[in-house]
């Protein structure tokens, strides 16, 4: 388990390392890790062991958000401003099966990603999933592939996956140094591991490419969870995923600024049932298991774009 960043060193090949992000070539997949330390922005990224591009979540600082209605809503502020907001209709992100071909492709490469190259595999669903900014699909799976029967989650093009674990049995988990969470009477979506930013903050004139995506462990009372990024005060569309197997795989993003030091954006997140009302907002993952309080029917995960040090390269830090 990663306890603290390595020292600052530049990013090589910059623009690449984001064409590559944008058109979901991941890189190699996390191995069953524990919570990381937050890292967000390119530069930080690079900094991983191993050069992967993940950052979690590794906050229990939400913060509940107003009161929700199932619409999406418009911040308060002056009139004329209030006038030039438009309200971005939902994007879908799930965009349907993947093919008897695909499942078993998707599922061959995520076990070759795994530490333990476990080859029995139970394909729980396939989906193709909406990539970042729209572009094209990539493939979204989850399945049982341990013989203790954890249940592991895989995304990603290609042989090129990320790996999450994402159920099973917690005290299987817990002897791995891993955490597993489930629904309860206050949290009807619960995150599983892998949350993660992916943040571009190059402190230019061109918008900055901001995303997040993980899983969520989801029960009966959940028709769909969606997530959107509110930057200046602007909130973006909805992006919307529906349960498959009982999970959720979601993903949002936005790229509709060029951000300075010391702005602040933030990422709200719903879960709803089936007639359209709000449930209660999952919680995070509390160190040593279990969840925190559901803060309400809007979780908030605020970022504020700062620098690692005097010198170092801006990142969206979410701590």
């Amino acid at each position: 388990m990663i306890t603290k960043l390595p020292a600052d060193r530049p990013l090589p090949h910059r623009q690449e390392i984001l064409e590559r992000v944008l058109a979901d070539s991941h890189a190699p997949a996390r191995q069953r890790p524990g919570w990381l330390v937050p890292v967000s922005a390119a530069a930080s990224i690079a900094l991983v062991a191993g050069g992967v591009l993940i950052a979690t979540n590794g906050n229990d600082k939400s913060q509940p958000g107003p009161a929700a209605s199932t619409a999406p809503s418009v911040p308060s502020t002056t009139p004329s401003a209030r006038r030039s907001i438009s309200i971005q209709p939902d994007v879908h992100i799930n965009l349907g099966p993947l093919t008897a071909t695909e499942r078993t492709t998707a599922a061959k490469n995520c076990v070759d990603e795994m530490e333990n190259h476990n080859t029995a595999t139970e394909i729980g669903h396939g989906l193709k999933v909406m990539s970042w900014g729209g572009g094209k699909p990539s493939t979204t799976i989850a399945f049982t592939a341990d013989p203790e029967g954890l249940r592991f989650g895989c995304e990603g093009t290609g042989k090129q996956m990320t790996q999450a674990l994402v159920g099973g049995d917690p005290a299987v988990a817990a002897r791995n140094k891993n955490v597993i969470t489930h629904p309860d009477a206050t949290h009807p979506a619960a995150p599983a591991e892998g949350q993660a930013w992916f943040c571009f903050v190059d402190l230019d004139t061109k918008p900055d490419v901001l995303a997040g995506e993980g899983w969520y462990s989801v029960d009966e009372r959940v028709a769909s969870m969606r997530q959107r990024w509110v930057v200046r005060g602007r909130p973006g569309p909805w992006y919307v995923a529906e349960p498959a197997d009982g999970l959720v795989f979601l993903r949002s993003w936005d790229k509709s600024a060029a951000l300075k030091l010391g702005e602040e954006v933030r990422v709200e997140t719903q879960v709803l049932d089936h007639s359209g009302g709000l449930l209660d907002a999952p919680g995070s993952i509390k160190g040593g298991g279990g969840l925190t309080p559901s803060p309400g029917t809007t979780r908030v995960d605020r970022g504020k774009v700062i620098r690692l040090n005097a010198s170092g390269p801006a990142e969206l830090d979410f701590r």
